[in-house]
């Protein structure tokens, strides 16, 4: 699951350190709460 998330993330600009805020808080609604947590600490730890 989690790399699953990893890859959406780098597929929304997290590779390159360019987010796509927008696109990420409308992926992040259809998301459980643990994955959400999962993505909100990736991208304070990696950004």
């Amino acid at each position: 699951m989690a790399k699953h998330l990893i890859s959406k993330l780098e597929g929304l600009g997290a590779k390159h350190g360019m987010l796509n805020y927008q696109a990420i808080g409308e992926w992040l609604t259809e998301l459980d709460l643990q994955s959400r947590k999962l993505v909100s600490t990736y991208i304070k730890h990696f950004m």
